[in-house]
């Protein structure tokens, strides 16, 4: 990643967390969108084997016992992401479109268009399932 475009995604879904909405980050290749739930929705939802290893297995919320990567939906759960935002429960976002001055239902419909090519996928982050394993932003 290069340039301003991963902070811009990164402010957006801190954001969308602060107003209490469930953001979530796509990581394409090269490229890094927000997007959010718009239910309460997290990964678990998402079938266990389109998820990490760490993900399906039961956390330790201990210490730094946490496994890694336990909010992480892999690029195998492609299609089960497309079809939850097909359904309207996952809504992608794309930052650069609303920080040019873009409507949000542009930058709706550009989040949507980035995911277009399944082999450009490499993974989502789901802000609201990493909060639950007590993950937090710094300095905490």
């Amino acid at each position: 990643f290069s340039g301003v475009w991963p902070v811009a995604a990164l402010l957006l879904c801190a954001c969308l967390e602060y107003i209490g909405l469930n953001p979530v980050l796509f990581l394409i290749r090269g490229h890094a969108f927000p997007g959010y739930w718009r239910t309460d929705t997290t990964i678990e939802t998402v079938t266990p084997r389109q998820l990490s290893d760490s993900a399906r297995a039961a956390p330790q919320l201990g210490r730094m016992s946490l496994p890694p990567e336990a909010w992480v939906v892999k690029q195998e759960a492609y299609d089960e992401l497309r079809y939850r935002i097909g359904q309207g429960v996952l809504v992608p976002l794309e930052a650069t479109s609303l920080t040019s001055g873009e409507s949000f239902y542009a930058a709706c419909d550009k989040g949507l268009e980035n995911l277009e090519a399944p082999g450009e996928f490499e993974a989502m982050h789901d802000v609201k399932r990493a909060r639950e394993l007590r993950v937090t932003p710094l300095p905490y």
